[in-house]
């Protein structure tokens, strides 16, 4: 009887961690859904990555952009917000990654990854008051 109560247990705990660790899928209400054949923000993030990663620079911002417009007080969001500098930087837009950049720390200001060193260093070099 205690082994039966036991494994009860124990099964509950995991079924329990599945669930709070965002493993088991939760119930969401359409309120909160996006609609029918919108990306959710983090698959924006995620797609904004691929198109990184694949050299389309122009995509990979449009996309970053979205996710940012979708979910702007996202954890990621500051993330997105500096790879859209990146990303523009990379596409040879010098004046529009700057903007970006210049936009990141703005809305960013108490971000404490290394990214606020990192956009100051790449705004000096755009502008060419620093090196690279």
């Amino acid at each position: 009887m205690s082994k039966l109560l036991i494994l009860i247990v124990v099964l509950a705990a995991i079924a329990a961690g599945l669930y709070y660790g965002g493993v088991w899928p939760k119930q969401t209400t359409t309120s909160n859904a996006p609609a029918a054949g919108t990306p959710a923000p983090d698959d924006l993030y995620l797609k904004g990555d691929q198109y990184f990663a694949s050299n389309q620079y122009q995509a990979a911002a449009d996309t970053y952009r979205e996710a940012v417009q979708r979910n702007p007080d996202s954890p990621r969001a500051a993330e997105a917000r500096y790879r859209i500098g990146k990303t523009l930087e990379d596409a040879k837009k010098p004046a529009e990654a700057l903007a970006a950049y210049k936009e990141y720390i703005e809305k960013n200001p108490n971000d404490e990854s290394s990214r606020i060193n990192q956009a100051k260093k790449r705004i000096d070099f755009i502008t060419g008051t620093g090196a690279q």
